[in-house]
């Protein structure tokens, strides 16, 4: 009986984090004129590192939004922006607030999922 009481906490516990992470992936809502803007700015400034799946970084997976610092939509933002000095990441502040955004909005749409899928179909 203990332990399912203990199972039935550890599995709320994790339901209760799977419901925070997913709010706060969904701060802000995006349009698809945002997203394609996006992907095209991606292709011009963040594919060489990141690659076009997503996962040209060790322990960051852009398509799996996997990331070392950012939790929250503005966090990326702010990323992108500022950079990350000293670990590889450039800054990107000639970028306006609405690249920035599109950039936000291509990463979170998990269209990077929808090109490593197409790489691979590819092969």
């Amino acid at each position: 009986m203990a332990r399912l009481r203990i199972f039935a906490a550890l599995a709320s516990a994790i339901v209760l984090v799977a419901s925070m992470a997913r709010a706060q992936t969904e701060d802000h809502p995006y349009t698809t004129e945002q997203i394609l803007a996006g992907a095209t700015l991606y292709g011009g400034n963040c594919q060489n590192c990141h690659a076009n799946s997503g996962d040209g970084i060790g322990a960051v997976n852009l398509a799996h939004q996997q990331f070392k610092r950012a939790v929250s939509d503005d966090d990326i933002r702010a990323t992108i922006h500022s950079g990350v000095p000293g670990a590889g990441m450039p800054a990107f502040p000639n970028l306006k607030d609405e690249e920035l955004w599109s950039l936000v909005a291509y990463i979170r749409s998990g269209s990077t999922k929808a090109a490593r899928r197409s790489s691979w179909a590819t092969r």
